[in-house]
């Protein structure tokens, strides 16, 4: 008798803990933690929990100053909750409540952007243009970059843009592939407004259409084609840098199936930047000229004075292979072809 009184009570343990929502409810209402207590804005959180309820009369709140119904959360469970942080947000104690109850509280930190990857590059001296290439790339001639820079190790994504800018005017939409479909002019505009976000001094002034650096600033910018070249090489001499493998090292005709892909899925160059051939075509503040590089100085050039066309660099996930060589020049392409990477001189 005494071993059927026990499986009898084994017996009703075990159907209790079949419904895992009902041991939930059971337990104690409060926050255990959150996914990511390092966040930004547009970003997408979990708090994970204990007998957090249905999702009715309940919300999350950032201290006492504004809340997030359930409705405008993404799910909300008894064992968690997920929702995407407002641009209102910021950092202070977030905690639930429900039906007039109130959780325990944790700590969050919130960010108007996610980080941005940096690499920090050593000036130096290179051979700049190609024996065997175009004719603009002629004549090799050997460039010295005096500053160090700060370079985004990835071509700048959509959810970051978007999140700087406002909008997205990208033509295939995924947060994490890179921006495109974007005019030069658009392209200093967001290094301006993102050195705003950043608390650091715009790089350009800019009048309509008319735009020049402004030396004095350490805000982001758009790299000289000179700089971009001296990136992209790494080091290197070859066609292609890394590895010397363009299949390896970037998104073109031949393996992107024409159309963009996510950033940083490819090989890095030896200074540890993503997608230098291929994607998206990277803006350059230069003036394209043919004939540039048999006058151009010797240190930190900038580029023709005369033209209309910006140098746009690094072939597209539409180029053949023979555009996303490293001294390949093109101009003025289509915009949908065409994104940016940043830098920043390191002081």
């Amino acid at each position: 008798m005494r071993y059927l009184v026990l499986l009898f009570c084994i017996g009703i343990f075990i159907s209790s803990c079949s419904n895992e929502d009902l041991v939930v409810d059971q337990g104690v209402f409060q926050i255990q933690s959150i996914e990511n207590e390092d966040t930004y804005v547009g970003d997408t959180i979990t708090v994970w929990g204990g007998n957090l309820g249905d999702g009715i009369n309940s919300a999350v709140n950032f201290d006492s100053t504004f809340s997030i119904p359930s409705d405008k959360c993404i799910l909300w469970s008894a064992k968690k909750v997920i929702f995407e942080v407002p641009s209102t947000a910021f950092s202070t104690e977030i905690f639930i409540t429900k039906a007039g109850e109130q959780s325990n509280s944790l700590s969050i930190r919130v960010s108007a952007l996610p980080n941005l990857a940096l690499v920090t590059i050593n000036g130096g001296t290179f051979a700049m243009g190609a024996v065997t290439g175009n004719e603009d790339e002629r004549p090799v001639h050997d460039i010295t970059i005096s500053s160090d820079l700060e370079v985004s190790k990835y071509e700048i994504t959509q959810r970051f843009y978007e999140l700087v800018v406002g909008d997205n005017p990208s033509t295939m939409l995924s947060a994490d592939y890179p921006v495109n479909n974007l005019g030069w002019l658009e392209a200093v505009k967001f290094c301006n407004m993102l050195s705003e976000k950043m608390d650091y001094t715009p790089k350009y002034f800019i009048q309509g259409q008319v735009v020049s650096i402004i030396d004095s600033a350490n805000g982001w910018r758009l790299p000289s084609e000179a700089e971009w070249e001296y990136l992209c090489r790494a080091g290197k001499q070859e066609d292609f840098a890394g590895n010397g493998r363009l299949e390896d090292m970037g998104w073109y005709s031949a393996n992107s199936g024409m159309q963009l892909q996510p950033v940083g899925l490819k090989q890095a160059n030896d200074f540890g930047l993503y997608d230098m051939h291929g994607n998206v075509s990277e803006w350059c503040f230069d003036l394209y000229d043919a004939d540039y590089y048999a006058t151009s100085p010797d240190t930190d050039p900038q580029g023709s004075t005369e033209g209309t066309e910006r140098v746009n660099r690094g072939g597209n996930y539409f180029s053949g292979n023979t555009e996303c060589r490293t001294s390949y020049r093109s101009h003025e392409l289509e915009k949908q072809y065409c994104g940016i990477r940043i830098v920043r001189e390191v002081k």
